[in-house]
């Protein structure tokens, strides 16, 4: 049962709930509601749009609107009062009842009347109240049963508040000195502000305090400007927010400074970056180091860039977060072969929806290393370039450990991500891989899984997906529900390419081709074993599968392969070693899977050790022998004749370890299948199709 705090109504996660979803809250807690506590102006802007204006519907008293866990009217620090209905007597705003809270009140509410802070009902307030007057701002703060006034001397319950009294005027082309009529303030205790179209100017350089009810700019303002002034003793007075104490009200919960929850959660502009700067590498640095020493959160409410790397070593508990509506982010626009943004040796750090790029083409090193890093992750990222022959990597995890990315892009570079033969329980989840020269995941040897992920644009004789080297030793890899297609290469490639397997799972996978007909889907190029290559579709490829090595176990099935656009494509052929393994591989399926195109000729050899389904395709009209088959086993085998010859076949000659009853060509066009199982001694006919079949 979800509880919640006293006097913000902050969402409370108890122990071992919200799993999965208690970032969220504590999101929501942190960067909306808190916010709206401290800096929200009712109507004003919010992260989610705008917070609840307060309007008034009727010449009567008006309860603020109190929400557990989202926004309300009641929760921000400055309420201003509007009314649609003319007051015609003072009308109390109620305050949601037990709850201690501090507010700027500006009444703007229409009838000259004053309106009261109070708690209680709309029917019957109840409390000690505090009077706002029309057109002044006021602040007040509750202690859920009585409102005080602020005083210069602390006031008491009931009491008179500060009011900060404004008056606007309307600049004449040249004037300089403006004289006040709704308030006087006193020089030179900091109790006068002024605004010049909404900028606040600065006393002493660009106007000057001459009497307590006049100030004279030092030089004409432009026709038409407006000058707001903003007076009252409040305005003298600042309290440091570590001298304020903070509690979050729930059980068990212990008193900080505002200051100190402040500073969990920083921007890099905190530290003086700027989207408009070419270069905020020392800003961005000091944030960095600052967040790693309190184990806090970065914001990064932009696009900045950086000309030189960054980098943490040792850190623990950092998250970075992105929070502008559109793009946040670092962008790299240096140069060489180094690292732009390296952690070593941290621990628990967390990228959450940032942009890390690079602008130039002359970058060939890497754009973010992780090296002996545990527990890290990406989430909603991207990690791009501008060049597919540039940058080395976009992501290094030399020697990590259990690092995870979510739903997160790479684009632009020679290999996306580098694993680096010894990271260990690397996951990816819904990423997308693309524009890359040589390789999106290369050398994942440990532990690694790739789930649902999308590989696109493999560009040349090496683009492929996944690529480890011949001699790598690769221990428990997954490769699950992904799609790998697009590619844009005329010359040879393999999407998956892997040296010694001990333990993978490739399953669920669409892998596809191109129109040059001329690709591999999986290669296995080492002694292997422990392969399970199933549930795969494989389309437009010279060869769903290659098994190269003469000393591994495989189990294999229940694939779909299409013929792409020739006969000669897309069929799932092994290597020199397939008579060697024969027996290891379990060979079920639909019918067609492990097609064997034997080569057409007056005498055709059927090696059954390399399938159970072969197809003859007859090109002329010689008449041919089909040999005995090598290699049997005890199995079935079918053979299809084709027939695209023109006209009709010429006879066909059955070896003697054939036996079958009268044999009848398929006329042009048409097929014939026949199967045969195998006794021990010669192969027997089991069926065969009784007609015609258009091929």
């Amino acid at each position: 049962m979800t509880t919640y705090s006293q006097d913000l109504r902050l969402s409370l996660i108890a122990d071992g709930t919200q799993v999965g979803t208690w970032g969220d809250t504590t999101n929501a807690n942190l960067g909306t509601l808190i916010e709206q506590a401290i800096a929200g102006v009712s109507g004003g802007p919010s992260t989610t749009g705008t917070y609840p204006s307060i309007t008034m519907p009727s010449d009567a008293n008006y309860a603020l609107t109190a929400n557990n866990g989202a926004v309300d009217q009641a929760r921000n620090a400055v309420i201003v009062i509007n009314s649609t209905a003319t007051l015609s007597q003072t009308r109390y705003i109620i305050a949601p009842a037990g709850a201690s809270k501090v507010y700027i009140v500006k009444n703007s509410t229409s009838g000259s009347q004053a309106i009261a802070m109070s708690y209680g009902t709309t029917s019957a307030p109840t409390g000690a109240a505090v009077s706002v007057a029309n057109g002044t701002t006021s602040i007040v703060y509750g202690d859920g049963t009585n409102f005080y006034g602020v005083s210069a001397s602390g006031g008491g319950g009931g009491g008179s508040s500060i009011a900060i009294n404004e008056q606007a005027f309307v600049a004449t082309a040249g004037q300089t000195v403006f004289n006040l009529t709704s308030f006087s303030y006193t020089p030179g205790i900091n109790s006068l502000q002024v605004y010049v179209n909404g900028l606040k100017q600065v006393l002493g350089e660009a106007y000057t305090e001459t009497s307590t009810t006049s100030f004279t700019f030092v030089t004409g303002l432009n026709d038409g400007a407006i000058v707001e002034a903003l007076g009252g003793a409040a305005l003298a007075q600042s309290i440091s927010a570590l001298n304020v104490a903070y509690n979050e009200g729930g059980t068990g919960a212990v008193t900080t400074t505002v200051q100190a929850k402040l500073q969990e959660t920083v921007s890099v502009t905190d530290f003086g970056a700027s989207t408009s700067s070419s270069d905020n590498t020392s800003a961005i640095q000091a944030a960095l180091t600052y967040v790693a020493s309190v184990n806090g959160t970065l914001l990064v409410p932009g696009v900045f860039q950086c000309a030189s790397a960054l980098s943490l070593t040792t850190a623990s508990g950092v998250t970075i977060k992105g929070t502008s509506p559109t793009l946040s982010g670092f962008q790299y626009t240096g140069t060489g072969s180094g690292t732009f943004l390296s952690f070593t040796s941290c621990e628990n750090i967390h990228l959450d929806t940032v942009e890390i790029t690079y602008t130039s083409s002359s970058f060939t090193g890497t754009l973010v290393a992780h090296t002996n890093g545990a527990r890290n992750s990406f989430f909603k990222c991207k990690l791009a370039g501008v060049s597919v022959s540039s940058a080395t990597y976009l992501l290094d995890l030399g020697s990590c450990i259990t690092t995870e990315c979510i739903r997160t892009r790479f684009s632009g570079g020679q290999r996306l991500v580098n694993g680096g033969t010894t990271s260990t329980t690397i996951g990816f989840t819904n990423c997308d891989f693309d524009t890359y020269a040589i390789t999106a995941i290369y050398r994942p040897t440990k532990a690694w899984s790739i789930i649902n992920c999308a590989f696109e644009n493999a560009i040349n004789t090496t683009g492929s997906a996944v690529l480890t080297e011949s001699a790598d030793n690769i221990y428990g890899l997954t490769i699950s529900g992904c799609w790998m297609g697009d590619t844009t290469s005329s010359s040879a490639f393999t999407w998956i390419y892997l040296g010694k397997v001990n333990g993978c799972s490739i399953t669920g996978n669409y892998i596809n081709g191109t129109g040059y007909l001329n690709s591999t889907g999986i290669t296995i190029a080492g002694a292997s074993s422990g392969v399970n290559i199933s549930g795969n579709y494989f389309g437009s490829l010279l060869y769903g599968v290659n098994l190269n090595s003469l000393d591994t176990t495989y189990s294999i099935l229940a694939n779909t392969v299409t013929a792409g656009t020739t006969e000669v494509t897309g069929i799932l052929q092994q290597s020199s070693g397939l008579a060697q393994i024969a027996n290891r591989i379990v060979q079920t399926g639909a019918a067609g899977f492990y097609l064997q195109y034997p080569t057409y000729g007056t005498s055709i050899a059927i090696d059954a050790s390399a399938s159970n389904n072969f197809v003859i395709g007859v090109t002329n009209n010689t008449g041919f022998t089909i040999s005995n088959p090598t290699n049997a086993s005890t199995q079935y085998i079918s053979i299809k004749i084709v027939n695209t010859s023109g006209g009709a076949m010429g006879t066909i000659t059955w070896d003697s370890n054939y036996r079958l009853s009268s044999w009848t060509n398929p006329a042009n066009a048409y097929s014939r299948t026949i199967d045969f199982i195998y006794n021990g001694s010669v192969w027997v006919e089991k069926s065969r199709t009784p007609s015609d079949v258009p091929n």
